[in-house]
């Protein structure tokens, strides 16, 4: 079902297109408290999923109870700007971290920077000061572990979806709520590629097959699943919390 969810207190109206126009269209109009507006069909709107039904805060950020042992944060970390919270369904190939990078900002080609400045990569960063969500939002937010984003693929259902342009997965838990994966691509150096093709999340968790590589998660239209890539790829980060 598609579904838009709304966080933020936002001012709703109805209008039609002038009795000038060619063809009269019934529109929604969303208005966030920045002023940015959102003009949506009535004819492509299934329903509307108010974010407070589902959601609560916790730090200022929205977080999901999907009925598994760990909340999902409603929207992916962001340290660039953009306003993910009231715009989730975004595929944002700026929002792409090295793993163990817990300032967001390395785009090195280097392992020896992730972590930069320890000479062996910890087991796992989860809560610890090489956490970049710990560090960017504070309270009890933190990495998934790769145990976590293992019970995510076994325990909820993956849809592959288009909302809003931007293509993902709805991942729905146990309990009926949901989050949306956008698929963001993967970053390497310098270069971002295969936005909306793609999705690729970090867990704080170290690949024990390679020390080089940290688990993930990631996926496309077709295929979905955990692994590991080498510590230098920028994904996006998608936060927890008990």
């Amino acid at each position: 079902m598609k579904r838009l969810a709304i966080i933020l207190s936002l001012a709703f109206s109805l209008l039609a297109l002038p009795s000038n126009a060619a063809k009269k269209e019934l529109v929604m109009i969303i208005t966030d408290t920045a002023g940015v507006e959102q003009v949506i069909p009535v004819e492509k709107i299934d329903s509307v999923l108010f974010a407070e039904d589902v959601c609560e805060t916790a730090e200022g950020h929205a977080v999901v109870d999907l009925g598994l042992t760990v909340k999902w944060a409603y929207a992916n970390l962001d340290l660039e700007g953009e306003n993910m919270e009231s715009a989730p369904y975004v595929e944002n190939d700026k929002a792409l971290y090295g793993w163990a990078d817990p300032t967001g900002k390395q785009h090195s080609t280097s392992l020896n920077d992730y972590p930069a400045g320890v000479s062996w990569p910890p087991n796992n960063v989860s809560g610890t000061d090489l956490d970049i969500v710990k560090m960017n939002w504070g309270g009890e937010w933190r990495l998934p572990t790769d145990e976590e984003m293992r019970e995510l693929m076994a325990e909820c259902t993956w849809t592959w979806e288009t909302v809003n342009e931007a293509h993902g997965y709805r991942v729905t838990g146990p309990n009926g709520n949901s989050i949306f994966l956008p698929a963001n691509g993967f970053r390497f150096g310098e270069q971002a590629d295969a936005k909306g093709v793609s999705g690729n999340y970090w867990s704080g968790t170290l690949s024990t097959d390679n020390n080089d590589s940290g688990r993930s998660i990631s996926f496309n239209s077709v295929i979905k699943g955990t692994g590991y890539s080498q510590r230098i790829y920028g994904f996006s980060v998608r936060p927890v919390r008990p």
